[in-house]
């Protein structure tokens, strides 16, 4: 973009030396601080403009982008100063030194006129130019049509910052990342953070199968999640262990007599946990010496009652199973269930208080409490304490990409907080997706308020330096269709509006108005010279098309290289910047003339 402004001087410098005439140094340097004079008020009206585009980044929450608009605002005020006091400097001490080719300007016949000429790109710009503008009804029909098809379009419009889709497909960290997802639980994770005031508040039973229910939910129900783990995993865990050898049925309740006799069981400290029985079956029949195993192996395989048992504890592991079709693997897992092998059947939150032999669900309470002592270990990733907790936390992994996908999550696990969750414990979600989702916010705040602060700066500038509201309008209306197209490409081709994309539109203001003062100012000038006689339309193309094709051109391109990138944030930026600065000069030499012929502002018709 530094650039820009030097095209301009230098072009109007060969322009104003195209008739071919050896100068003398007094007359070169004449004709240079005239070129200043001419051209001052366009350059420094471009050279502001854009500095108003890039000074709206500074007003952002998004810090990126607000450090980006501190160095840009000072790379265009840096580059007009070299444009406008380094390069006639250097013009000066050059001196009136012949031109490399012969240019010359002359009068010649077009459509039957006595037109003005210069060189042969200068005189096809205008000649195309002209006779875009003639067709005034093409023109006005084509931009409302594109109008219409950016507002439908833009509604589609995507606003998500994806951050593995900045990289291109083939880089190793976006296929490292659909790999995990692919193949295990997905690379996002959030958190649920339940907190009571309360002692043992988020231990109690209600709250526990809440948090367990919430995991259940998430795994069975909401494809986006891969896995969920937490406190309650912990608690599931030492229960089926601890209680490996207890009855599938339940739990005896320890005697009070068993409780105060100090040699008991209580003795050792476990009388919260339960008793530790003998097996006294067991020893019973090694003291008989009557061994019935082979015996009861054989009532089972032959004998009619322990097959109708069998067929029993089958039905009753169907129907434990919840589901009228399961796999064998679930009916043998419910089977073993069904007698606590391993423990399985106490793989569950303590809720019933008769199942544990307590008498209420504070009780239950005070076990996983005792529960923790048995831990011992650092469970600090899903508790604030190893022994009386006041917050637990369970992890949920995501197979999600953007954030539209986490929201639905998120979404999903709110709906069932609101539902399930007891009102004595609060529940905060909390993590790096949350970041995501204050990013998008951010960007599209940021997004607005920049492009309604560079279009009022833009709008006064104009105005002001016109003298007239009028110019203001005018001057506001090309950019507001480059912006709209901007945004239907991007919705069109699937461009997310993320923090890249996010500083197209406030560019577009500050780089696309340049192109429509430069015109402004040439028309203008043009006018004023002939009194807006016949041939004054097609010299304002020939003193000014060609610089601002130029400018576009070689900025365009500059920002095109960035599509070369594999950094798609980066090339998608370059491209967006590329099209808003075609379509940029375009609406400035096809629209806006048609709107000047048609309004016919007064402030074009004063002399400056």
């Amino acid at each position: 973009m530094g650039s820009a402004y030097g095209i301009h001087v230098v072009t109007h410098y060969l322009d104003d030396r195209a008739d071919g005439k050896v100068l003398t140094k007094k007359d070169h340097e004449q004709l240079i601080f005239e070129l200043i004079r001419k051209i001052g008020k366009p350059v420094a009206l471009a050279a502001l403009t854009t500095f108003a585009g890039f000074v709206s980044f500074c007003f952002t929450s998004v810090l990126p982008i607000r450090e980006f608009g501190y160095f840009s605002s000072f790379g265009v005020f840096a580059s007009f100063i070299v444009s406008m006091t380094f390069i006639p400097s250097v013009l000066l001490v050059r001196g009136p030194r012949p031109l490399s080719r012969n240019r010359k300007k002359s009068d010649r016949p077009v459509d039957g006129e006595t037109a003005f000429s210069a060189d042969p790109l200068s005189d096809a710009i205008a000649d195309a130019f002209t006779g875009i503008t003639r067709k005034k009804r093409i023109v006005v029909t084509c931009s409302i049509a594109l109008i219409l098809f950016s507002c439908y379009s833009i509604p589609k419009l995507i606003i998500d910052n994806v951050l593995v889709e900045y990289f291109r497909g083939d880089a190793d960290v976006s296929q490292s990342d659909q790999f995990i997802r692919d193949r295990f639980a997905g690379t996002k994770t959030l958190s649920v953070v339940v907190r009571s005031d309360e002692p043992l508040g988020v231990l109690h039973p209600d709250v526990l199968m809440a948090m367990d229910g919430l995991s259940t939910y998430l795994a069975e129900n909401v494809p986006e999640v891969g896995k969920v783990m937490g406190f309650t995993d912990l608690v599931k865990r030492i229960n089926q262990v601890y209680n490996a050898d207890e009855d599938p049925s339940g739990i005896q309740p320890v005697s009070p007599m068993a409780r105060s006799d100090p040699g008991g069981e209580d003795s050792f400290g476990f009388g919260d946990f339960g008793v530790f029985l003998a097996d006294t079956a067991e020893d019973s029949t090694t003291d008989s010496g009557d061994d019935t195993s082979d015996d009861t192996a054989m009532s089972f395989m032959d004998g009619n009652l322990t097959r109708l048992d069998f067929i029993a504890s089958l039905d009753e592991a169907l129907r434990r199973a919840n589901s009228g079709s399961v796999s064998v693997r679930e009916l043998i897992k419910e089977l073993k269930n069904s007698v606590n092998f391993d423990g399985g059947s106490y793989y569950e939150i303590p809720a019933n208080p008769v199942r544990y032999g307590k008498s209420s669900r504070e009780e239950l309470a005070t076990l996983v409490s005792n529960y923790l002592v048995l831990l011992s270990g650092d469970i600090s990733s899903y508790a604030n304490d190893p022994l009386e907790p006041t917050a637990i936390r369970s992890s949920v992994q995501m197979k999600t990409v953007g954030q539209i996908d986490t929201d639905i999550v998120v979404s999903k696990i709110e709906e069932y907080v609101q539902a399930k969750f007891p009102s004595t414990v609060q529940v905060t979600v909390g993590g790096m997706t949350f970041v995501e989702r204050s990013l998008n916010r951010l960007v599209v705040q940021s997004q607005l308020i920049s492009v309604i602060i560079s279009i009022v700066m833009v709008f006064l500038i104009l105005s002001l330096s016109w003298r007239s509201i009028q110019a203001g309008f005018i001057g506001i209306a090309p950019l507001a269709i480059s912006i709209l197209l901007n945004f239907a490409v991007m919705a069109a081709t699937g461009i997310k509006l993320n923090i890249g994309t996010a500083l197209v539109a406030s560019l577009a203001v500050g780089i696309g108005i340049d192109y429509t003062i430069h015109y402004l100012a040439a028309y203008n000038r043009e006018y004023v010279a002939h009194g807006g006689a016949s041939g004054f339309l097609r010299r304002t193309f020939v003193t000014s098309g060609k610089a601002i094709m130029i400018n576009a051109i070689s900025v365009g391109c500059g920002f095109a290289v960035l599509m070369l990138s594999k950094f798609n944030m980066l090339a998608q930026f370059g491209f967006l910047i590329a099209l808003t600065i075609f379509s940029s000069s375009v609406v400035a030499l096809t629209v806006l003339p048609v709107l000047l012929n048609w309004i016919q502002p007064e402030f074009i018709k004063k002399e400056e």
